[in-house]
């Protein structure tokens, strides 16, 4: 499975980092001042779901990059949230009754992402890229039934429950950039490009009783050109670098 995010997805998170830089402080504010990072991720709001998604970091050792403008880091990235789940399709038309499958319900996802990556710092912006190893449990609860249409009036038939349970595990390859508009405060754009495996389980559920078990494994493929999208607070001391002779 390929998905690519639309166009129109990609202006808000680019106009809100335009945003930040613009009014960033004029001075330079040290990205590697500090060696702790935890952010707020806004991007699940923005595709019209609801919970949260938190990003730490914790930089590694001494850089060998004598100007101190490189180092690796450790991340973790965990977090919750719910999308709706509603949708209808054409079934057939038979004389003049058209019938349709209809279904609403929400889909609630947990996530756990660990990776590290490369900083590399100009100025005020702060450049990763890195990979990271995750885990992704999703269920959803569904109500469905059958619509006939005649002359504009519907009647509903059929109705019964879905179920279904998938645990994800994947890989991901990710860049993103940073803007320091305060010495402690920076804004992120994060993009990336994950394969995973989905182990997955569905039930049917009438009156009650499960009519239908099907379990699926499949292999699937998702980039994200803005994955991430967060504010972060910066902490900590930084380890030192060496001293240039």
């Amino acid at each position: 499975m390929l998905r690519l995010p639309y166009l129109s997805g990609i202006v808000f998170p680019l106009a809100f980092l335009f945003l930040f830089c613009q009014n960033g402080i004029s001075q330079e504010s040290r990205p590697f001042r500090y060696s702790n990072e935890i952010g707020v991720d806004f991007a699940p709001f923005l595709r019209g779901q609801s919970g949260a998604s938190l990003l730490y970091k914790h930089s590694l050792g001494k850089t060998t990059d004598l100007e101190g403008r490189k180092r690796y880091a450790l991340r973790l990235l965990l977090g919750y949230y719910e999308d709706p789940n509603n949708g209808s399709s054409f079934f057939r038309h038979v004389e003049d009754t058209t019938f349709y499958f209809e279904h609403t319900g929400r889909s609630k996802h947990q996530f756990l992402r660990l990776g590290t990556e490369l900083q590399i710092r100009k100025k005020n912006f702060r450049f990763n890229i890195g990979a990271d190893l995750g885990y992704r449990y999703r269920t959803s609860m569904l109500d469905h039934q059958t619509i006939a249409e005649v002359d504009g009036v519907r009647f509903a038939s059929d109705p019964h429950q879905s179920k279904h349970q998938a645990n994800v595990v994947e890989a991901s390859i990710l860049a993103g950039v940073s803007y320091f508009f305060l010495p402690r405060f920076s804004v992120g754009l994060e993009a990336n490009c994950s394969a995973g495996i989905e182990f997955s389980k569905s039930n049917t559920i009438r009156n009650g009783v499960t009519t239908f078990a099907n379990r699926n494994t499949i292999f699937e493929i998702d980039i994200s050109l803005w994955r991430l999208l967060y504010l972060s607070y910066h902490f900590g001391k930084p380890a030192q670098n060496p001293v240039k002779k």
